[in-house]
């Protein structure tokens, strides 16, 4: 990807909370996961 290239993106958000077993202290996370890109525009014109 670069700067102005303009993309459509399906991006689902997957959590998850995460237990040190030592401290028992909890830690969040969230991943950003994409399963479909298609670049719609890009003034650099089209890959090869």
């Amino acid at each position: 990807m670069r700067k102005w290239d303009i993309w459509e993106m399906v991006i689902k958000c997957d959590s998850e909370i995460y237990t040190d077993e030592k401290t028992e202290k909890k830690s969040y996370f969230t991943h950003l996961l994409c399963d479909n890109a298609i670049e719609i525009h890009s003034p650099y014109g089209q890959k090869d």
